[in-house]
């Protein structure tokens, strides 16, 4: 089974790592994408086939001849722009749904043998505007356990997430004038400029990061991890955080609780009492509860699920 796996993203979120522990775990297969971009610097290797980057209908022409060419068995779609630059292939087509908001235009997803959500909630808004054939893999991520937390002085907290509007780092800075210690930021974002002016007020103890490649580094020198999202279909970084025995603070919005389960503490967006009060406790939490959590969504288990997934496609026959 060789499989074409498109996504154009320029950018390095929770898909495009999600696509490259695949396309690690499965060398034999290829890849549409941006010659210039986070993904083909991750993998070390260029595109098998370029596509114009962040764009998507514009792509079309190229995936479908060449899915061809290349012979591949199957099109996997990683994103809108990749299912919209794989709507003309005539070759079988998987789409993977990591959106936090609602389907739109439901035929397109009609042409698919099967919508791969990323969440259980994703799933449930999938079904709801429409889109047939819905199944389910959670995002895999794997680390390594830093030993039980035991924060000497002010605690760290670490929020790695893209800085726009659904990923609530406002209604965080406003949380932490009421919590000791320092927060990292990392990540870049249109929102960068205003959320700095919030932060002024509380001086040195939040820091901003910009991009970081390898939020895992950190982990040695946090000890609550933190995902305040408004919305958010799933939010893979919680579960490299668990594998690494962090202490876990996140929004009870999406998918989250699907990943978090009871090994960490879920708030409420806006609840912000609720927020200090999880914030001020979570230091010390975590450790091998939240290991063990982790080890439900390992790369390995989501890399298994995802070619099952894919055989099935192709025999039409995905339940």
């Amino acid at each position: 089974m060789r499989v074409l796996h498109v996504d154009p993203a320029t950018g390095w979120r929770g898909g495009q790592a999600q696509l490259a522990s695949l396309l690690r775990s499965r060398p034999g297969d290829l890849w549409a994408g941006a010659e210039a971009g986070h993904l083909a610097e991750r993998l070390g290797r260029r595109p098998d086939v370029p596509l114009v980057p962040d764009v998507g209908g514009l792509n079309a022409l190229r995936v479908r001849a060449a899915a061809a060419r290349l012979a591949a068995d199957l099109v996997a779609a990683h994103s809108s722009h990749a299912h919209d630059a794989s709507l003309l292939t005539r070759t079988p087509l998987v789409v993977h749904r990591r959106n936090h908001r609602m389907p739109g235009n439901v035929w397109k997803y009609a042409v698919a043998r099967v919508t791969v959500a990323v969440s259980d909630w994703v799933a449930s808004r999938c079904r709801a505007a429409g889109v047939p054939r819905v199944v389910i893999v959670h995002d895999g991520a794997d680390g390594v356990f830093l030993g039980q937390r035991r924060p000497e002085g002010p605690p760290v907290y670490l929020v790695a997430a893209a800085l726009v509007p659904h990923k609530g780092h406002a209604q965080l800075l406003d949380a932490f004038r009421g919590v000791e210690g320092e927060l990292l930021i990392a990540g870049t974002g249109p929102l960068e400029r205003e959320l700095r002016a919030q932060a002024a007020p509380l001086g040195g103890r939040v820091s901003f990061l910009g991009h970081v490649a390898d939020v895992a580094a950190l982990f040695p020198a946090v000890d609550v991890l933190v995902l305040p999202s408004v919305e958010e279909a799933a939010g893979s970084v919680l579960i490299e955080g668990m594998a690494a025995g962090l202490a876990v603070v996140a929004s009870r919005v999406g998918g989250i609780p699907e990943l978090v389960g009871e090994v960490g503490a879920l708030v409420t967006p806006g609840d912000r009492l609720g927020w200090v009060a999880a914030l001020r406790t979570a230091p010390g939490t975590g450790g091998l509860a939240a290991v063990a959590r982790a080890g439900r969504f390992s790369v390995a288990e989501m890399v298994r699920r995802t070619e099952a997934i894919y055989r099935e496609a192709l025999t039409d026959s995905v339940r």
